[in-house]
């Protein structure tokens, strides 16, 4: 068995990069990437020409430019078929698989505790997944104590 170690170079690793297009590094080692004209985030490798091409002819049919407000991402869940990514709103801390539940029209605290539970359990999944180019709020722990309470004890 063999000791040697082998190493990447970090230019390597941004090989084949498409412009405009930025590799995060999860802290447990998965790559995730990011457009931050288009704010849209992707899990799949779009270095492999034929994901980006997949992706391009997906994104080119969508047209997201000016649809979402300044401080939202779109999260593409499917390479098919962009409706089905998840919307991130980082205003309110809240996410969901369509722009109307993302762009919240009241208080959240008037949302029910299942619904606003559920918006702000997918933003904190999203968060928790894609860490890397999201600056966590101060106020975040007492977000995130607020609403595990609601969850778990319906306050």
């Amino acid at each position: 068995m063999s000791t040697e170690m082998h190493y990447l170079s970090s230019d390597a690793t941004y090989h084949g990069l498409p412009d405009g297009w930025v590799m995060h590094v999860h802290p447990q080692g998965w790559v995730y990437f990011r457009n931050a004209e288009h704010r849209m985030v992707v899990d799949e490798d779009i270095r492999d020409p034929a994901i980006f091409e997949k992706f391009s002819a997906c994104f080119a049919r969508w047209q997201p430019q000016g649809l979402l407000p300044d401080d939202f991402e779109l999260h593409v869940l499917s390479l098919v078929n962009l409706k089905y990514s998840l919307i991130i709103n980082h205003t309110q801390h809240v996410a969901g698989f369509n722009l109307e539940k993302a762009i919240l029209r009241e208080p959240l605290h008037t949302l029910s505790v299942p619904k606003s539970s559920r918006l702000r359990r997918l933003y904190w999944n999203y968060v928790q997944q894609h860490p890397v180019h999201v600056s966590v709020p101060k106020h975040a722990v007492v977000e995130a104590r607020d609403a595990l309470q609601a969850l778990f004890l319906g306050k």
